[in-house]
C-alpha cells in the first residue's frame, strides 16, 4: 500500500507508533540511523535546523542560558557558517552527555536541588494528609493533653500516702517497704491505663 492510500488519522497514528519504537530503542541503549533520527526528529526542512540560539532552545525544551551554558561543554557542536544550528546534532550531543559520566557539577546539584525539591513537596503533602486523617494533633493539642496527663498522674500519686499510711502502722520496715512498693506499683498501673485512655 503507499502512503496514498491511508487517511490522515491512520498515518498520524503510523508516525506516532515509528517514533514510539525509535524512543524505546534509545531507552534501551541503541545507536540511531539517520533515518531514525529523521522520523523522530523530523525531515531537514522540518526543524531540523534552528536560525538562532533561541530558536534551538525552543526545540529542546530549554531556556537559552542553557545552551550558552552547554556551549562552554567540551564537544558541543558549532552553529553553521551561515549561524544555523543543527537541532538533532545538539539532541545527540545532550544524549550522549547524559548518558556518559562526564556530568557537570552544575547539572548534577540542579538535579539534586530538584530532587530535593519534589521529596519536600511529597513530604509535606504526606502531611498534610495524616493532619487530614486526625493522624496528627497541633502544637497546643498536644500541650493540653501532656498538661492533662501530668494531672492525672499527680493526683493518683498523691493519693499514696492517704492510702497506704493506716496499713503501714505498726508494720516492720520490711513490710512497710513491700506494701508501699505493691500501691506505688498500682498506682503506675493506674496511670498506664489513663494514658491508653487518652491514645484512644
Amino acid at each position: 500500500m503507499t502512503e496514498n492510500n491511508f487517511t490522515d488519522a491512520q498515518l498520524d497514528a503510523i508516525r506516532k507508533k515509528e517514533k514510539a519504537n525509535i524512543i524505546k530503542r534509545l531507552e534501551q541503549g541503541h545507536t540511531l540511523t539517520d533515518s531514525q533520527r529523521l522520523i523522530l526528529y523530523g525531515k531537514e526542512t522540518d526543524n531540523r535546523y534552528a536560525k538562532n540560539q533561541t530558536e534551538l532552545a525552543e526545540y529542546l525544551g530549554v531556556d537559552r542560558k542553557t545552551i550558552q551554558r552547554w556551549r562552554k561543554e567540551n564537544n558541543f557542536p558549532v552553529a553553521m557558517a551561515d549561524g544555523r544550528w543543527d537541532v538533532v546534532a545538539v539532541r545527540n550531543w545532550r544524549e550522549n552527555t547524559r548518558n556518559s559520566s562526564d556530568i557537570s557539577e552544575e547539572d548534577m546539584s540542579k538535579a539534586e536541588g530538584e530532587a530535593r525539591r519534589v521529596w519536600l513537596q511529597v513530604e509535606k503533602l504526606e502531611h498534610e494528609i495524616e493532619v487530614s486523617k486526625g493522624n496528627y494533633i497541633t502544637v497546643d493539642q498536644a500541650k493540653s493533653e501532656i498538661s492533662r496527663m501530668c494531672s492525672i498522674a499527680r493526683g493518683i500519686l498523691l493519693a499514696i500516702p492517704d492510702t497506704i499510711a493506716p496499713l503501714i502502722i505498726g508494720l516492720s520496715a520490711i513490710e512497710a517497704q513491700e506494701k508501699l512498693r505493691k500501691e506505688i506499683d498500682h498506682a503506675l498501673r493506674q496511670i498506664s491505663s489513663e494514658k491508653m485512655d487518652l491514645r484512644e
